[in-house]
């Protein structure tokens, strides 16, 4: 009978199932800190669009209330809505502002006055922020229970009258895939009469 001669330049099966089994660990490990990376990437990438489509806005809004002479706001606006009188250049021509969200859009519509009345047909509108189609996109966000304007006596409380504000709370809500977040800038009023 011939002789069996042992062969030990192989792996054991043992050896062969430990090696796999740190590699499970290994690989594992790799994979949950990819997701801990996306998932951090997917926060900056959310807070820098949050934060770029409500700054502009609100510096842009600041900007207008900040010169406004007279303020109102229009009939059952819910905070939604405003409407002011400035003259930006100082050159007695003064303009009508009426900021306001609609169909998810939030604009300023800007007519001339000519002796205090709007010239309704050289009116311009900027869109502040637009409303967006796809839902990974920022858009407004529906405001119709949340203000827009929150009117601030000199003592910081809430007023309704705004002829008696010192200061305006701008809060812009945003909507980015499918989570409310908001951004918000006290104005204070510097041109009253």
């Amino acid at each position: 009978m011939p002789e069996r001669t042992r062969d030990d330049t192989g792996f054991t099966l043992t050896e062969l199932m430990v090696v796999l089994l740190l590699m499970g660990f290994i690989l594992a490990a790799v994979f949950l800190g990819i997701q801990v990376i996306r998932g951090s990437a997917d926060a900056s990438q959310r807070d820098a669009w949050v934060a770029s489509n409500t700054v502009t806005p609100l510096l842009y809004i600041e900007q207008r209330i900040g010169q406004a002479v007279t303020i109102s706001t229009s009939p059952n606006s819910n905070g939604t809505t405003m409407q002011f009188t400035s003259d930006p250049n100082l050159d007695g021509s003064s303009e009508q502002h009426n900021i306001a969200v609609a169909g998810g859009t939030l604009t300023d519509t800007v007519y001339p006055l000519v002796n205090g009345v709007p010239t309704v047909g050289a009116a311009r509108v900027s869109t502040l922020l637009a409303a967006s189609t796809g839902a990974d996109y920022p858009a407004i966000a529906n405001t119709t229970a949340m203000p827009l304007f929150t009117y601030l006596a000199a003592d910081s409380t809430t007023t309704v009258d705004p002829s008696n504000a010192k200061s305006i709370l701008v809060k812009v809500w945003i909507s980015y895939k499918g989570q409310t977040y908001s951004d918000q800038k006290q104005v204070f009023l510097h041109n009253r009469q």
